[in-house]
């Protein structure tokens, strides 16, 4: 037997009793990683468009580049701390376009509830413990 097969099997049961399973890329279950799944899924989708709708600091748009190299991407934002952190990390990509703006489906006001790490905001208190409600247009 292949040296590197018994080597792969024995690494991968290994890691299946600790509870693991490892894949190789593009063959992951579909929806195991969004990014990926669109690409292996749907090789020819070539969207014009991407709104990333509470963009952080642009975790997404860094994931979706590479991706879609072609597409606008609409990356709305509503803390303005954490817009200034988006407009600095996406500041180099004309496509990407930072909005300091929430969206819903419902037009007024709305208390995000801050947290230390910004990726942990939420406009649900249940949630997020409120360490500092801020009222945000949306």
């Amino acid at each position: 037997m292949n040296l590197t097969r018994v080597f792969k099997w024995s690494l991968k049961a290994a890691l299946s009793a600790g509870g693991y399973e490892v894949y190789k890329r593009p063959y992951l279950p579909k929806g195991a990683d969004a990014f990926q799944s669109l690409k292996a899924h749907w090789p020819d989708w070539k969207p014009g468009v991407i709104f990333d709708v509470g963009a952080n600091a642009g975790q997404t748009v860094e994931r979706l580049r590479p991706l879609f190299p072609n597409a606008g991407i609409y990356a709305f934002e509503p803390v303005p701390s954490t817009y200034a952190a988006l407009q600095k990390n996406v500041s180099k990509d004309p496509r990407v376009h930072p909005q300091l703006l929430g969206l819903s489906d419902q037009y007024g006001e709305a208390s995000i509830y801050l947290q230390p790490s910004s990726d942990q905001n939420s406009l649900n208190p249940v949630l997020a413990a409120p360490t500092q409600p801020t009222g945000i247009p949306i």
